[in-house]
Order: C-alpha cells, then sequence, then structure tokens
C-alpha cells in the first residue's frame, strides 16, 4: 500500500487511493481518496480523509454523495469496502516487515556439497594454516588457526576477540 496508488470499481464508481505518508501510523489512516462516477455527467470528489475518524469519514461520505449524486449508504458501503481492503493491505505488510530476514547468502547445492567435504577433511586445519601462509601469514599453526577462528567468528552474536601479547625474555 506505501507509495502506490490504487483503483477500486463498485458499479459505475471508480474510486482512488493514494495514500499519503510512507510511514505507517497506527491509528491513522490518511488518504487522498478520489472518487468519479463513469457516466455523462458523473461528478468527482476527492478529499483526504482520515478513514480512521468516524466524523472525517462520514463528512467525506456525505459530501462525495452530494457530488455523485448517490445516496449515502452507497458510498458508505464503499468507503467500507476500501477501508478493509486497505487493512488487509497494511497488515500484510506489517508481518511482511516483521518476518524474518534470511540471514546471508545462499549457497546452491554444489556449493554447499563442495563446503561439506571441505568440513569433513581430516586435514581441515592444515589446509587453513596452509592457505594462511599463502596469503601471507607466517608463523606458528596454533596461532594462525586461532586467528582464523577470531576471524570467522565475526558472523555470531558475541564474536571471539584476540589479545596478543609479546612476552619479553630477560637477561
Amino acid at each position: 500500500m506505501v507509495g502506490e496508488d490504487l483503483v477500486f470499481r463498485f458499479g459505475d464508481r471508480r474510486w482512488r487511493v493514494r495514500p499519503l505518508s510512507k510511514t505507517s501510523v497506527t491509528g491513522e489512516l490518511r488518504v487522498n481518496l478520489f472518487v468519479t462516477r463513469e457516466r455523462e455527467g458523473g461528478g468527482f470528489f476527492v478529499d483526504t480523509p482520515d478513514l480512521y475518524a468516524a466524523r472525517r469519514r462520514a463528512d467525506y461520505v456525505k459530501a462525495a454523495a452530494v457530488e455523485l449524486e448517490v445516496e449515502e449508504k452507497v458510498v458508505a458501503l464503499d468507503v467500507g469496502r476500501i477501508l478493509l481492503e486497505l487493512e488487509l493491505r497494511r497488515d500484510k505488510e506489517r508481518a511482511e516487515a516483521e518476518a524474518p530476514k534470511p540471514v546471508g547468502p545462499t549457497m546452491t547445492d554444489v556449493e554447499r556439497e563442495e563446503a561439506l567435504e571441505l568440513l569433513r577433511d581430516p586435514k581441515l586445519l592444515e589446509r587453513i594454516g596452509e592457505d594462511l601462509g599463502r596469503v601471507g601469514l607466517v608463523g606458528e599453526l596454533d596461532n594462525k588457526l586461532v586467528a582464523y577462528l577470531a576471524a570467522t567468528s565475526r558472523k555470531l552474536e558475541e564474536p571471539l576477540a584476540v589479545v596478543i601479547q609479546r612476552l619479553e625474555c630477560g637477561g
């Protein structure tokens, strides 16, 4: 519903609903509501009522009925149907916004198999150490693996931290 014009047709009445705000306020449903009667000399009416406010809605219905030369009850039913549809759309948007988003990119089946093969490799730690050496990280294998573990933990809610201390041997 946000940002898009909606069009409804009931009988010979064409309604255009244009949301006024990109933010959805719970207790308010202000829209630009434009109605025309699709017949010769059918008239039109446009206003920006808050459809949640009964008095504003009733004022809109009364004025639109006069302009369209239609009974108020007919216009009130149209506005009610529009309100219900907007409610459904708003609820759907809210549910989509609150739904958990997928975390990170997804893998293809081939990528997944390759990753599992790597994880099952009994020489995984040696391979990691060799890869780190090829990119320029030198030193003991244990220290390389600790650095690798800390770096890959960035994806966790509480990533690991590493403190490197240099011990001086005095003499």
